[in-house]
């Protein structure tokens, strides 16, 4: 993985982990020990393109504040050349969220 590849990634992580801990502030909190895994679909434009598969125990509101995290901080950019080069037009990610 180069670095701009990484810069990418850790740009829109960064960007994720700070829209969750916004949705937090307005949520039930699910309690410590909980977690959600979220699988999504994401293209090359940095577009979410869907939902795959939400699981995990942190309940409706838990999995809803990840998602939202997810879908509502894009979209995160254009992939640079070499991430496209090596994962096409889109890709399956998933992020799982750990609640303390």
């Amino acid at each position: 993985m180069t670095e701009a590849s990484k810069a990418y990634l850790n740009a829109m992580y960064e960007k994720i982990q700070a829209r969750w801990e916004n949705e937090l502030k307005s949520r039930i909190y699910p309690g410590a020990g909980k977690r959600a895994i979220i699988t999504f679909i994401m293209d090359s434009s940095g577009e979410i393109r869907r939902i795959k598969k939400v699981d995990g125990n942190a309940g409706k509101r838990g999995e809803e504040a990840c998602v939202t995290a997810i879908t509502a901080g894009g979209p995160y950019g254009k992939w640079p050349a070499d991430m496209r080069a090596t994962l096409g037009d889109e890709q399956e990610l998933t992020i799982t969220f750990n609640y303390q």
